[in-house]
């Protein structure tokens, strides 16, 4: 069917055919009209049916499409069988009408709009698909004979949104959406979670560097839209891992994979994400996302330690990201002369303290031996992999000051995971 302008659309009129000996099924020229209404624009396009009666006799009505009139009253461009009618003979002096308005045979503009009542056709259906001006298709539609379920579609007033609606004959109606392949199923360019809390990944990720069990990965611009601090990552090199990221960039993501993971220099396939802390088979146990270190051999000690000289025992290095830092250590100071103190502090120097909140204290009097268990905790936002040492200090006579071993307590300082 050809369209054309609804502004040319002409109200229903009437005419009869003056073509002596009626015209065949198939001739398309040399179709006359006895007279053209006085306000028809013959310049216009029209469909015009032949053989019109009120009702619609369909067995001798046809609808032909023309794209102008001329002086003589003779229809031009004439395209026969339109509307889906076929081609019929037609005598001299039948009637002709252009009704592609709201009567008659435009009860078609009423069904399209919803309106039933007095209306003799059908509803329109969309057979297979419905197709864009490039005959591309939009959508697709599959019949199913016995349907009772189905979408309603509503618009809504200024200020309310539109609603898409699961509405049917059942009571209670899933809405199944299926994407193809790998594809996801999105709302406003946002991927939904599947059931199990993971959201595959259907861009290409790449390997870009690995620092023990921190590694970097490359990923397409936007990541910072896409991805947070603290996101769960499963993805697959040879056998599947599991990361937590904790540093993200445009175009990189940092991620810390624990105890059991690193990142290869190999291809990454099989890639999820996920803003839940707990998605289907993420390891949450808080041992294979804490780096530790301990000692247990003998007491190591400094001997005639200086005053007031920080002397460094064991240390701990700890990777990008936010974790809950502590230590406990059993020390043993032997005073001299005078009275003095023990102190004990988790430090980025070697040799110095440098954050209070690490630092505990012991004292004695002089000559004594005095021993105690200290302990201390803090959360550290760490924006490169960082050493923390752990020094001791004296600030009398002592002549002697120690780390107990495990016999005196267990020694450690530890770093847990705080995205957990």
């Amino acid at each position: 069917m050809t369209a054309f302008a609804s502004a040319y659309l002409p109200q229903f009129r009437t005419s009869t055919l003056n073509v002596p000996g009626g015209i065949n099924a198939s001739q398309t020229t040399g179709i006359v009209l006895t007279t053209i209404p006085s306000d028809l624009d013959i310049t216009k396009p029209g469909w015009l049916c032949l053989t019109y009666s009120n009702p619609i006799n369909t067995d001798n009505a046809e609808w032909i499409y023309y794209t102008s009139i001329d002086g003589t009253n003779t229809l031009q461009g004439v395209t026969r069988g339109a509307e889906g009618y076929a081609g019929k003979a037609h005598l001299n002096g039948a009637a002709v009408a252009w009704v592609v308005s709201k009567s008659h045979i435009n009860a078609l503009m009423d069904a399209l709009m919803g309106v039933t009542t007095g209306v003799s056709l059908n509803i329109p259906k969309v057979l297979t698909s419905l197709n864009d001006t490039n005959n591309n298709e939009i959508f697709k539609i599959t019949a199913t004979a016995s349907a009772v379920n189905e979408f309603t579609f509503a618009n809504a007033a200024a200020g309310n949104a539109p609603t898409i609606s699961v509405t049917g004959g059942d009571t209670n109606i899933d809405l199944n959406l299926v994407p193809k392949g790998t594809g996801v199923v999105k709302i406003n360019g946002i991927p939904i979670p599947a059931i199990d809390g993971w959201q595959s990944v259907s861009v290409s990720w790449a390997y870009a560097s690995a620092d023990g069990a921190t590694g970097v990965i490359t990923v397409p611009s936007g990541a910072a839209s896409l991805y947070g601090v603290g996101d769960r990552i499963k993805l697959t090199q040879t056998t599947v891992k599991y990361f937590i990221i904790t540093v993200v960039t445009d175009t990189t993501l940092t991620v810390y994979g624990g105890t059991d993971y690193t990142l290869a220099n190999a291809a990454i396939s099989a890639i999820y994400y996920s803003h839940q802390k707990a998605p289907l088979g993420f390891p949450l146990d808080p041992t294979k996302w804490t780096v530790e270190v301990t000692h247990s051999t003998s007491d190591p000690a400094q001997i005639t330690p200086t005053i007031n000289t920080w002397y460094n025992f064991i240390s701990i290095t700890i990777p990008i990201g936010l974790w809950r830092v502590e230590y406990m250590a059993t020390i043993r100071e032997d005073t001299g002369a005078s009275t003095g103190s023990l102190n004990v502090t988790l430090s980025t120097t070697n040799n110095g303290q440098s954050d209070y909140d690490f630092t505990a204290q012991i004292g004695a009097a002089a000559s004594q031996i005095i021993i105690g268990s200290v302990s201390r905790a803090k959360i550290l936002s760490l924006a490169s992999k960082t050493v923390y040492y752990l020094n001791l200090m004296q600030d009398g006579n002592a002549s002697v000051i120690y780390l107990r071993d495990a016999t005196g307590g267990k020694l450690f300082i530890r770093a847990i995971c705080a995205y957990l």
